[in-house]
Formats: structure tokens, C-alpha cells, sequence
């Protein structure tokens, strides 16, 4: 079993053969080397890879940032268009809006208010390198988690993520999932290496107010640890006064007195038919999504169902997951952070740029392989398939239209799950796997 031990030397191994064993020095270079040149090389890759419009998940919640400070509406889109146009942004800086819908919570707006304040092209500009320099400082984290024999791996994996769609897209459309989840990884390095409970508990604050959904699952774990509970509770202090000051921000305003109904509306017509967020088997946008309701929308296509179906599903994992909880925060913990990432992406709300999220499994995965564990190879190939998948949907639609398969499969609600709406399937079956490590963990500890 690995643990996090005291001090700096990371996650060890407590088979003698780990720690009495010198590392390949050679390897270790070579691994550091190609993780520096890919870090390097698709930090700026990425940046003049044009899918799409560059930077566009930026926009929605940088202008309704200003909006709060401007007197705006910040979920109204002709008042967003002309904050915007105000900021210097161009008609080819953003597609058409119903593709970018205004849709981030209060809490993100008043988290980018310091971005807000500068020019749309230098705010994106501080943007990217926010993004690139937390999203490397928290590979180098979990890097160090690492014992010194496997960091080499560490290192691959983390230059096989920088490889990966989902990073390409937190980085070129500027989604602040990247950002969310490296200050999450950051106050875990924090609070178990550093023990610097004041920037840990600001780290995870200042996740939540951006992206709740994903920084929430590091939440609940500290929520369950009594060592970390009264951290817990002020970096979830943190995220609400995020979310009062922009509530309250939005209320006082005349022109947006009515911002709760026009969130509504904006969120209601996101995932109207054929809009940006629809998961109907009609949708050509669901191959995006990760979350379980894609899945059971080709079975029973009713938005109210389906979500409710994609919440059971959750709550039987999660309850799973709390169940063989084990005792104290160290023992276990990459295999517990892995299993509640998986599992945390499948009743809610995702897109495949949240893939990010899985680099917390990655130590998880190097102790599953240290360890030899029979379904090792099945969670590296699923986590490998996961990450890479984005990069080949040309190649999915194409082989769910092609007409010899059809034949194969005429039903096409099956050849929709195989080939475009897999994902979740994976996930499932990779929340199992680290569900079942955990449990042989506990049983063998007891």
C-alpha cells in the first residue's frame, strides 16, 4: 500500500524492495527531459491550435465579470455583447453567443474580477499563463507525491497529459476547468507536504468559486477527514462569500435585478434541442459530454428521467465510495481521490475538457501497477482511452455513419454508445476498478 509519509519523500511503497532500491538515474533524466519538452512544447502548441475561436470558454464569464463592476446584466446577451464590444473584443474573438452561453455561476464572476479590469486581449493573455503556470506547478505536485524509483513514470504520464485533448481545450479555449483543478491539486500538496493550511484552504476557495462541481469532490474528502474538516469548512466559507458577494452584487444592481430568471433562461435554452448543451440522441454535441445521462437519454429520452436515472447511478457509487471510506486521510489516498474523480463525473453536468480532473488518479495508477494488481492494465487502458479519445471524434462519427458497420450494427442506438457515447461507460468501469482497490486495501489492512 502506498501512504503519504512525513517530510518530502513522497509516496512510498511499504515493500522493502521500494525503499532499499536505487532509482535508474538515466531513466529519471530521460523521463524529466521528455515531461519538460512536452510541458514546454504544448504550452504553446496549444495556444496557436485553432479549434474553434481561441479562448472562447473565456468570454461568458470575463465580460459578466465586468458586468458586476460595468452595471450590467451579465446573463442578458444584448447587455453581454456591448460589454464586451466595450472591453475590445472583435466580432472573430467570440462564435455566436448560443454557442457560448452565459451560463457560469455568480461565485466564477466575482473569482475573474481582477482579470476584468484589463483590456479582453490582455486579460485572455494573463489567462493562458495563469492557466499554463498552476497546471504545471500541479503535475510537478503530483510528481512529488510520487516515490523517487516511480517518478520517472510520474513524469511520462504527466507528459502523456499534456499530449491530451482535454488539456488542449482548458488551455486553447481558456475553460477554467485547468485552473479549477490545478488549485484543487495545489491545497492537497499544501495540506499533506507543506502543511500550510492558510494557502491550502485559499487554493480550494478559490476552485470552488470557479468550478464547484469538480473542486467540490476534493471538498467532500476533506469534509470526511477529521484532520482536515476545519480547513474543509473555511475553504467552503471561502467559495460561499465568492457567491454572496456576487448574489449580492447582481441584486443591488437596477439593471440586473432579474438575473435570476435570465440564469434560468440561459441555462434552460443551453440545453434546449440541438443547443450546446443538449444530450438528446438528436444532439450533435453530446459526443462532448462525459456525464451518464448521454448514455441514458438514447434509452429513454426524457431530460427530467435521464437525470434523475444519472443521479441513482451516482448515489449507489458514492454511497460505495463512503462505505469503504478508509479511516485516516493518508492511507489510501490517491486510491480514494481516483475513485470520487470518476465517480463525481457522472451525475453531473461535464464535457471531456473535465477529463483534466484525472490526473489525480495518475499516482493511484503507478501504485496499482507497483503492486501488480490484476486490473492495472484495465484502468491504464481505460484512463489512456479516456484522454485520448477527444483527439479522434472525426474518426468515431465516421465509423458510427460508416455502412458496413451499420450492417453489423443496424440498431443505431447501439452504434451511437459504442462509438460516440462511450465515455461514461469507461468511467463507470474505471470508478469500479478503484472502488474495488480500495475495498482489497481495506480488507487487507483490517
Amino acid at each position: 500500500m502506498l501512504t503519504v509519509e512525513k517530510g518530502r519523500k513522497g509516496i512510498a511503497s511499504q515493500h522493502p524492495e521500494t525503499r532499499n532500491a536505487t532509482p535508474d538515474r538515466w531513466f529519471h533524466r530521460v523521463a524529466a527531459a521528455v515531461f519538460l519538452l512536452c510541458a514546454f512544447y504544448f504550452t504553446f502548441f496549444w495556444i496557436a491550435h485553432r479549434d474553434g475561436v481561441r479562448m472562447r470558454d473565456f468570454l461568458a464569464p470575463y465580460t459578466g465579470s465586468r458586468c458586476l463592476w460595468a452595471g450590467c446584466n451579465p446573463y442578458d446577451l444584448p447587455q453581454v455583447q456591448h460589454e464586451f464590444a466595450r472591453a475590445g473584443g472583435l466580432q472573430q474573438d467570440h462564435p455566436t453567443w448560443a454557442f457560448e452561453p452565459p451560463v457560469y455561476p455568480p461565485s466564477t464572476l466575482v473569482a475573474l474580477l481582477p482579470l476584468s479590469f484589463l483590456h479582453y486581449h490582455a486579460a485572455r493573455a494573463v489567462w493562458y499563463g495563469l492557466t499554463a503556470a498552476l497546471f504545471f506547478a500541479a503535475s510537478l505536485a503530483l510528481i512529488s507525491f510520487a516515490a523517487e524509483r516511480y517518478r520517472p513514470w510520474a513524469m511520462l504520464l504527466g507528459a502523456f497529459l499534456y499530449w491530451s485533448e482535454p488539456v488542449g481545450l482548458s488551455f486553447n479555449i481558456g475553460q477554467p476547468t485547468g485552473v479549477a483543478v490545478s488549485l484543487a491539486i495545489l491545497s492537497l500538496w499544501l495540506f499533506f507536504r507543506n502543511h500550510r493550511s492558510a494557502a491550502a484552504v485559499i487554493c480550494l476557495g478559490i476552485s470552488l468559486a470557479l468550478k464547484p462541481q469538480l473542486a467540490g469532490l476534493f471538498l467532500i474528502y476533506f469534509l470526511l477527514q477529521s484532520r482536515f474538516r476545519t480547513y474543509a469548512f473555511k475553504s467552503a466559507a471561502l467559495g460561499a462569500a465568492f457567491l454572496i458577494v456576487g448574489i449580492l452584487c447582481l441584486t443591488l444592481s437596477p439593471a440586473s435585478h432579474q438575473w435570476r430568471s435570465d440564469y434560468r433562461t440561459q441555462v434552460a435554452n443551453s440545453q434546449a434541442p440541438g443547443a450546446v448543451n443538449d444530450p438528446s440522441p438528436q444532439s450533435g454535441y453530446a459526443r462532448q459530454f462525459t456525464d451518464a445521462q448521454i448514455v441514458f437519454a438514447l434509452f429513454d429520452n426524457s431530460p427530467s428521467r435521464d437525470t434523475k436515472y444519472a443521479y441513482v447511478l451516482g448515489a449507489i457509487l458514492f454511497s460505495t465510495w463512503i462505505v469503504i471510506l478508509p479511516r485516516t486521510p493518508e492511507e489510501d489516498l490517491f486510491q480514494v481521490l481516483a475513485a470520487i474523480a470518476c465517480i463525481g463525473m457522472l451525475p453531473f453536468y461535464h464535457r471531456e475538457y473535465d477529463l483534466v480532473l484525472l490526473m489525480i488518479s495518475f499516482p493511484a495508477l503507478i501504485e496499482m501497477m507497483i503492486q501488480r494488481h490484476k486490473v492495472a492494465w484495465s484502468a491504464l487502458f481505460c484512463t489512456i482511452c479516456l484522454l485520448s479519445s477527444p483527439h479522434y471524434h472525426h474518426l468515431w462519427i465516421k465509423l458510427e455513419t460508416n455502412a458496413k458497420l451499420a450492417k453489423l450494427l443496424p440498431d443505431e442506438t447501439i452504434r451511437a454508445l459504442v462509438f460516440t457515447r462511450w465515455q461514461p461507460l469507461v468511467l463507470c468501469v474505471l470508478a469500479c476498478i478503484y472502488l474495488l482497490s480500495m475495498s482489497r486495501q481495506k480488507n487487507g489492512s483490517a
